[in-house]
């Protein structure tokens, strides 16, 4: 072993033994059955990759624990080491065809949380109609603003993706389906063509028919993630209050508890503010996730979890770097994370 590798396994087992009593909350959105023709898109995970980190788990010796037992250990401070906790964002079909069937396997919990609005319903949310649309588009390029966006090959459109992505991300929901229809028009495509391809399948949302046979195993329970996905921060007050609550009643009706909340998008102070965090507590919330970064502590509120995000570029090699007290620097908080990036053996 070369001395570099050696001072590497010393930072991370260095790491591992100062936050043994940390867990870590990870975030998944989608799992893509293999060989899904999808342009790579962050959240839409190749359910191989998922296999192959779950069995990680497994194998490592991961304390694999729910968000209920999570917050219970909070609640008794003592967290058990190499404590981690699995979460879904959207409540995507595939999480059922084939995220499940892998829990299953290695026994793994998990917490979905569903847009309500969405189950049952047969419309995408934004950025699966933006993938598909890339995805089928047979067009040299497209006018975002003013920038010209090349997507001839994959991996162009996969860079034309996340540009569009961050350009939603300043637009309110009217905003996005007025630049999503001229998307659209200058592809010479229409929603119809959309919901037509054979992509839908993969991305679309559960069925309430779904969500019931999923909650019948003791290792899935579902919380609430709005009704209609949308950044609260764009909403007014009523607006955002009707989006927290109603969520909770409709899920409570139809599966009689809904004790968790997860913010759309999720990042304190750009998606969501402190006005947004008092009306989950007085939802009546027991445990609230946000997106930001971070491990969880006996010291961590129930009513504010940080998760961290697995992408579609998470592979082994990162996924374990992760959960060893890696960082990703591209959720760098303050000068005490460059600090944690240096003591690990972050580089990048």
């Amino acid at each position: 072993m070369s001395t570099k590798l050696s001072l590497t396994g010393l930072k991370r087992s260095f790491k591992s033994f100062v936050s043994r009593h940390e867990a870590i909350v990870l975030t998944y959105h989608s799992t893509l059955p293999s060989q899904t023709p999808l342009i790579p898109v962050p959240h839409h995970l190749d359910g191989d990759l998922f296999h192959d980190q779950m069995h990680y788990l497994v194998s490592s010796g991961f304390n694999c624990v729910s968000l209920q037992q999570l917050a219970e250990y909070i609640k008794n401070k003592s967290i058990p080491s190499r404590t981690v906790a699995i979460t879904f964002d959207d409540g995507f079909y595939n999480n059922l065809s084939v995220a499940f069937p892998i829990l299953e396997r290695y026994r793994i919990p998990a917490t979905i949380f569903i847009a309500a609005g969405y189950i049952g319903s047969t419309r995408l949310n934004w950025p699966e109609e933006l993938a598909i649309l890339l995805t089928l588009a047979n067009v040299p390029q497209l006018k975002l603003a003013d920038r010209d966006l090349a997507i001839v090959s994959s991996s162009e459109k996969a860079v034309a993706y996340e540009q569009v992505a961050r350009h939603f991300s300043m637009l309110d929901a009217d905003g996005i389906q007025t630049c999503l229809k001229n998307l659209l028009d200058q592809a010479s495509l229409s929603r119809e063509d959309l919901y037509r391809s054979p992509l839908y399948e993969s991305l679309r949302f559960m069925t309430w028919d779904e969500v019931h046979a999923m909650a019948k195993s003791e290792l899935i329970s579902f919380g609430s993630h709005t009704v209609n996905h949308r950044r609260l921060v764009y909403l007014s007050p009523d607006d955002a209050q009707q989006e927290i609550a109603q969520s909770s009643d409709i899920i409570q009706q139809q599966l009689g508890a809904c004790a968790a909340f997860a913010y759309p998008h999720g990042r304190w102070h750009k998606d969501f503010n402190d006005s947004h965090f008092n009306m989950a507590v007085a939802a009546g919330y027991d445990i609230v996730v946000t997106a930001d970064s971070g491990t969880v502590t006996t010291a961590s509120s129930p009513h504010d979890l940080r998760r961290e995000n697995i992408l579609n570029g998470h592979h082994l090699a990162h996924f374990d770097y992760l959960l060893r007290g890696g960082i990703s620097f591209a959720h760098i908080r303050s000068r005490a994370d460059v600090v944690r990036g240096m003591l690990t053996g972050c580089t990048q």
